[in-house]
């Protein structure tokens, strides 16, 4: 009987340290700044964005993303910021009727140096917002500012670059040779 109780508190020891160093290990174990692996949806663009606008309060299309990873090609419309680098995307050529801003942390600047507006990209990212400005947000100068415009905005963080393409530009007519050239 004494031999069974040592061997049960022999093991239960073994395991509280066990849980403990697993406890040490997950506190000191750096958070993931980009979303790697296999993604969670796969789509493009232009539908996902097409199905959210449609979906007025956003609540049954957007619900199923939001802290998913997707994957998905855009062109680069802009590259903002100096602390974490943001590149608002397009669909295509098309005009969007949804922003879209992929965040990508400061450590990740070597990834994204070297992409330029219109260069196109396969990024993966975690959804994990949608601004849709309404007629109740006009006391704050921020969302009335966003209300003149009149866009909804798709927030997406813990980006990574799958694929980037280099824009190639046409050199043979300039933007003021192609301004006098009749159609």
């Amino acid at each position: 009987m004494k031999m069974n109780k040592k061997r049960i508190i022999l093991i239960f020891s073994a395991i509280a340290c066990a849980g403990i160093l697993y406890g040490i290990y997950m506190y000191f174990k750096p958070a993931s700044v980009s979303s790697t692996g296999e993604p969670d949806y796969k789509i493009s663009l232009t539908t996902w964005l097409n199905d959210l606008d449609q979906d007025t309060a956003a609540q049954k299309t957007f619900s199923k993303y939001i802290n998913k990873s997707i994957q998905f090609e855009a062109n680069v419309a802009d590259v903002i910021g100096d602390t974490s680098i943001t590149l608002m995307l397009t669909p295509g050529k098309e005009n969007s009727p949804i922003e879209v801003y992929a965040n990508f942390d400061a450590s990740m600047q070597k990834e994204v140096e070297g992409i330029v507006a219109g260069d196109a990209v396969t990024i993966q990212c975690i959804c994990n917002g949608l601004e849709i400005p309404s007629s109740s947000d006009m006391e704050d100068p921020g969302m009335a500012l966003l209300n003149e415009v009149g866009a909804k905005q798709l927030k997406l963080s813990r980006c990574s670059i799958v694929k980037h393409s280099k824009n190639e530009a046409d050199l043979t007519v300039s933007r003021e040779q192609s301004d006098t050239i009749p159609n």
